[in-house]
This record gives C-alpha cells, structure tokens and sequence, in this order.
C-alpha cells in the first residue's frame, strides 16, 4: 500500500471530502493516509510519503512543493473542483491583483503533477492543456444513505406558507439581481403573505417587499451545521441560478447534491453544468435564465405538491445509486491504481528540511504581499469599515472548519 499525504491551504469542503475519502480508503486496507494544512507541514512528512494529494493548489508553497516532490520521484495528485484560471483580477472581496498572482502559481504547479483530479469532465479537458502529464480521473463525493433527509412534504401548498431558499457561497448578488430580484416583485403581488424566502449568505435588499413575504436572512455557518440546517428547515423549494458559460461551467454540482441531501426540489439553470445531472422536471426543473421562465418555474413548484414530490423522490434515487461510497471509491481506485502499489525513491531528510524551510519563508511572503495588496485596494477606496469586515471574514472562515469535522 501506499502512503498518502494531502495537503491543503485551508480546511474546506473540498478538503474535508477529501480526507473522508481516504479515511474509507485506509479503513480498507487500499492505503495509508495523512492530512496536514501546508504551513504545518513537517520534513518527515515528505520523507514518509509517496504520493501527494494536493487540494485546490494555488500559493507559492504548493508550486515550491510540487516542483521539489517532482525532482524526487514523488507522485502528485492535485485535485480542483473550481475554475481558478476562470476568476478575473477583481473577482470576490481581496481587490486587484489578488487572483493573477495565484493563478500564476496555479499554472506553474500543472506542470508537476502526474494526475489531475477533478468533478467536473469540462474542468479536466481545459486545465489539461496546461499539465505536462494528460491524464485525468473524475471523481464524485461521496453520500450515504444515512445522511439523506427523509421526505416530509407540504401537501398543502397555498393554504401553508412555501419555503424557498437560496444560498451562494461566495456572497455575490450578481445572479440574484439579474434574475430572481424581479421575480420576487412578481411573487410578492401574486402570492401575499404565503411565501417565506431564506437567504443564506447573502443579504439582498428587498425591504420594500417585507410586508407581502415573509424574509429571512441567514449568517454564513460552518459547513456541518449548514448541512444539519438545511435538512431542520425542511424547505419546499431550493433555486440554484448559475451562469450558463464561464466560470459557471466548470463548477461543481454541489447544490443539486447539498438540496437533494435535505430532501429540497430545486429548480436549476438550464446549463451545461446542471444538464449533466437533472432531468427537466423528472430530478428538479431545469430553467433559463430569465426572470420570466423564473418566475413560471417557480409557480408551477409553489401550485404543485406532486411535482415536488416526484422532483426530490427522483433525485434521492439518483443519489442512492451514484454516489455511494463503495461506487465512488472503486471508481477511485480503479481509476487511479498507483494508490495502492506506488512507492517514492528515499530522500534525503536534511535536504528535504532546508528545503521546506525555505519554502516556507516564501509563503509567508507571499500571504503577507497578498495582504498588503488588500489593504492597499480598500484603503484607496477608502473604505476602512469594509476591510476590518474582511478580516474577520478571513477569520471566522478559517476558524469554521474545525478538527472535528476532519
């Protein structure tokens, strides 16, 4: 068996699911593992280790890593489930310049990995042409059936008030305003006083429509407490709006898995992203992007208990069936056999310490050049209030995934 060390910047979902991945992949006896955050990461480590598994990679010490593991004969897995080299400079809340440098790194590391990782087929066939190696494996997370809400249905639909949620990781308004905004206008004429909208992590202002909806705002939260969140609410309609190109295409269909999971039908962009997965109207309604075919979709769920049922029924089938850990995993290892036989050359402990040491002195110029770089952006914007709000973003993010998740 091999010895499996991933690595990763940030505890996150993405990590998370990764080290449960192999949590059941040792518990099989297929490999032994280790998960360390890159700035705890120790020469031994390395020494110990055949194979690397790096989650979403795109800092100056992952690049001197990979660089280093490759001139070893390390095997390195670097694993992506967002289309980073997709982001433009100014995207989210870190201000110019924050993305082009990391993207920089990012491409620098495709040159060293061996086995590129992804969720998404149409992720692997763009960032191949960066690596070096061409190969690439598709993965899924992986769902037991233990997790999945049972089914509670509101039989009642405009007697009883309609649930509907939306959440965006990110906190962006862009799809919101563009083509759920003026839905909500429409909604809160037609159905008075029947609806309850749940927005979580993200704060639209539609103060103006608070005496005909009922409105709720919900905090960011860690990701456990999401998941059990989402399944408590019992909501009766999740939307998922998504740009039909860019970005968008690359992603991940996470929020048909996190919807279909808490027992919620959803209504999806009609794009090439969600087309891999929904069945319009058989698995969750399939929309275009527009505020009419928005708001139809939206009614035709609100005036139909049957068609929600026969929605989430579908898709919880669906999950049964694709994403149990014994498919998912036999998949992996399949795909990916070095798991279980590759062995690294030995290596040279004390060059392997000054080695790490130095990159990691690089690190932490580069995290304090990135931040440096964000305080310049919103002090030349003069907003002071926003960036001690970032800070304690970065925090609270960084503090949410905690050790018992892992």
């Amino acid at each position: 068996m091999s010895n499996v060390l991933i690595v990763y910047e940030m505890l996150e979902p993405c990590s998370i699911e990764m080290i449960r991945m192999a949590k059941l992949l040792e518990k099989q006896d297929k490999i032994f593992f280790r998960d360390k955050l890159i700035r705890h990461l120790e020469p031994e480590d390395i020494c110990w280790c055949d194979i690397i598994i790096s989650v979403r990679s795109t800092s100056f010490f992952e690049w001197g890593l990979a660089k280093y593991c490759h001139s070893i004969g390390k095997y390195w897995i670097l694993i992506l489930d967002d289309d980073f080299l997709g982001l433009n400079n100014e995207y989210g809340k870190d201000g110019e310049g924050y993305w082009s440098l990391r993207q920089k790194y990012l491409k620098k590391i495709l040159q060293y990995i061996d086995c590129l990782l992804v969720v998404n087929p149409l992720l692997a066939q763009k960032y191949i042409e960066f690596c070096n190696s061409k190969r690439y494996v598709v993965t899924n997370t992986i769902i037991e059936r233990e997790e999945i809400a049972n089914l509670q249905y509101n039989n009642n639909a405009i007697s009883n008030k309609v649930k509907i949620v939306l959440y965006v990781n990110d906190g962006t308004l862009d799809m919101f305003n563009k083509i759920i905004k003026p839905v909500v206008k429409i909604l809160s004429a037609q159905y008075n006083g029947k609806i309850s909208l749940y927005f979580l992590g993200l704060k639209p202002d539609l103060e103006e429509y608070t005496q005909q909806l009922d409105i709720h705002y919900v905090p960011h939260m860690v990701y456990s407490d999401f998941k059990k969140y989402m399944i408590k609410e019992n909501f009766d309609i999740g939307l998922a709006p998504l740009e039909s190109q860019g970005f968008s295409t690359y992603k991940y269909f996470n929020k048909y898995i996190e919807y279909t999971i808490a027992g919620i039908p959803g209504i999806y962009s009609n794009c090439k992203l969600y087309n891999q997965v929904i069945i319009n109207e058989y698995n969750g309604i399939l929309c275009n992007n527009t505020p009419e075919e928005w708001y139809f979709s939206i009614k035709k769920y609100i005036e139909s208990c049957h068609l929600r049922k026969v929605c989430i029924e579908n898709a919880q089938k669906h999950i049964y069936k694709n994403f149990s850990s014994d498919i998912v995993l036999n998949k992996l290892v399949k795909d990916v056999p070095e798991l279980g036989f590759f062995k690294a050359p030995t290596v040279n402990p004390l060059k392997t310490k000054i080695i790490l040491y130095l990159i990691k002195f690089g690190y932490y110029i580069f995290r304090l050049l990135g931040w440096l770089r964000i305080i310049s952006v919103y002090v030349k914007n003069r907003n002071v209030k926003g960036l001690v709000n970032r800070f304690r973003e970065k925090f609270l993010k960084k503090n949410n995934y905690t050790s018992e998740e892992k």
